[in-house]
């Protein structure tokens, strides 16, 4: 509850100050507490209030911030049109501006739209723009995303050697902590190739809890 009251705190003493973009990066701030709880509805009135005061303020970087949690959190009500405008809009100005984590990451949450409503070859567009954006960052957590997005891509659409491809990509950026998850991506991919005894020995490799 801490981030909660922090970002309450600060909506407070901005509004009473009459400090709009203050008042606006708070709701940001309590938007994505919000969504890190999977609270919903309440992530999403915060965040609307924080797209008016920051228009209202024309603070750009806030507009970007907010327009970027609301795409997240259309994702996560699984609406993937009603995350295109706010994906792209936080994506333009994160281009633009040099911000090359929040812009892999917006170009993600992209990508997966597309990918939602069948859009394979926009969904494959924007995993590349992604991976391009994290090569240039030199982020290996910003290009294991990228290149288990594009991954994805590719498994939907049923083009097993080169989804392999891109898990594989991942897999060797990756470190301890998302290590088992690249692993599972691979053996996935190796299991709808059909070849099973690679698929197993990634699995039995699993250290196996008593």
């Amino acid at each position: 509850r801490v981030l909660f009251r922090s970002a309450q705190d600060a909506i407070h003493l901005a509004q009473s100050n009459g400090l709009g973009v203050w008042a606006a990066n708070g709701y940001v701030s309590l938007a994505n507490a919000e969504l890190h709880q999977e609270n919903l509805d309440k992530a999403e009135d915060a965040i609307h209030e924080a797209l008016q005061l920051s228009s209202q303020s024309q603070q750009s970087r806030t507009q970007a911030a907010a327009n970027f949690t609301l795409a997240s959190i259309m994702e996560q009500q699984d609406h993937p049109d009603q995350v295109f405008a706010p994906a792209q809009a936080a994506l333009a100005y994160y281009t633009q501006n040099g911000f090359f984590g929040p812009a892999v990451r917006a170009t993600v949450i992209l990508s997966r739209a597309e990918g939602e409503k069948g859009q394979y070859s926009q969904a494959l567009a924007s995993a590349r723009a992604s991976q391009d954006l994290a090569a240039k960052s030199g982020n290996h957590p910003l290009m294991v995303l990228a290149d288990e997005t594009a991954g994805s891509i590719y498994l939907r659409m049923e083009q097993y050697p080169n989804a392999l491809g891109q898990f594989q990509k991942a897999l060797s950026e990756s470190d301890s902590t998302t290590k088992p998850n690249e692993e599972i991506r691979c053996a996935i991919a190796l299991c709808r190739l059909g070849r099973y005894p690679e698929s197993d020995q990634i699995l039995q490799s699993w250290p196996h809890t008593p």
